[in-house]
């Protein structure tokens, strides 16, 4: 168990740096509410999934937590860099309307509630297209690796379905937590 703590621990820290990267950040201001972010995204979805759903004995099994982890983290890291990344380029873009609203006495949070929730539009859409459209158009791995390896194709459908749902909470947690926790200010 103190193993699997620590591999969690190891890449909660590594997916933050990799967001901050990405959306090419200082790495300061943000490292902090990027892994808050990434780590309130990922840890109790796990519980859930872990305690909940799969129901493994021991319950902290690495032959679930390793793989449910890594799709959860590794499916957020884009969606982070996208939220970071927009919500930085229109701070900069519009950098005049984001200092009129703190000259008219707006908090920097109230100042960039318009450009926080543009960015939660931008980083929203690919997850809920792909959703909208698995099974129909796409067809994902969890699911077709099931399948091809003899699963009952409902029990594959029924994964992959709470496998996408907790894609979406853990990307939109991890995102709206980093975007809103962060140092707002433009850089």
């Amino acid at each position: 168990m103190l193993l699997n703590i620590v591999w969690l621990g190891l890449i909660l820290a590594i997916g933050a740096s990799a967001i901050i990267n990405g959306a090419k950040l200082n790495y300061r201001p943000w490292y902090v509410a990027v892994l808050l972010g990434v780590a309130f995204g990922l840890i109790p979805l796990l519980l859930i999934l872990m305690l909940g759903l799969i129901s493994s004995t021991p319950s902290y099994s690495a032959q679930y937590l390793i793989p449910l982890a890594g799709m959860l983290l590794g499916n957020s890291l884009s969606g982070n860099i996208v939220a970071l990344q927009h919500l930085f380029n229109s701070l900069n873009d519009k950098g005049q309307q984001y200092e009129s609203y703190l000259a008219l006495g707006a908090t920097p949070m109230q100042a960039t509630q318009e450009f926080v929730q543009s960015a939660m539009r931008q980083f929203l859409m690919p997850v809920l297209a792909t959703m909208s459209t698995t099974g129909l158009v796409t067809l994902p791995g969890m699911m077709t690796g099931q399948i091809l390896s003899g699963v009952n194709p409902l029990i594959a459908i029924k994964y992959q379905l709470v496998i996408m749902m907790a894609i979406f909470v853990m990307r939109s947690v991890s995102s709206v937590i980093s975007l809103t926790s962060g140092d707002t200010p433009r850089h």
